[in-house]
């Protein structure tokens, strides 16, 4: 699964709007129905991130460090275009604890001294982390 891009100009922005609402819009559905499923996917998620860190190896080289980085873009979209849906934002608020635990694996991938990565595949981690947790603030938690 490769991130969603930015959108740039209005064309794009329609069709990446179309995309999403046909692709999502249905696991949307599932996870409205069901808390339970939805911190289920959370939690895959955080230990999908924290397999990675604890399988890497200390000759690990560049390309498996960009997987890593992808991994990570690929999760902060998904986790943003959640937050982007007032349902799922509700929905959201109930799983602090499973998204403060994705949070914390994204910045133990990125701090590991197990992998050595480019000053570009950090600041990407850093960058996904940041808006992750800009979004996630505006929830306001019980």
């Amino acid at each position: 699964m490769t991130h969603i891009p930015e959108e740039d100009d209005e064309s794009s922005k329609i069709l990446i709007r179309q995309t999403r609402h046909y692709y999502l819009l249905p696991g949307f559905f599932l996870l409205d129905r069901s808390n339970i499923l939805l911190n289920q996917i959370l939690k895959v998620i955080e230990s999908f991130i924290s397999a990675s860190v604890s399988a890497l190896l200390p000759h690990q080289d560049g390309a498996l460090v960009k997987d890593h980085s992808s991994r990570i873009l690929s999760i902060a979209s998904v986790l943003l275009l959640m937050h982007g849906d007032v349902k799922m934002q509700k929905l959201l608020l109930s799983c602090k604890t499973e998204i403060t635990n994705i949070l914390q694996s994204m910045l133990t991938l990125k701090s590991s001294g197990d992998i050595t990565m480019s000053i570009e595949e950090g600041h990407k981690i850093q960058s996904a982390y940041d808006r992750l947790v800009a979004a996630i603030s505006t929830l306001e938690y019980d």
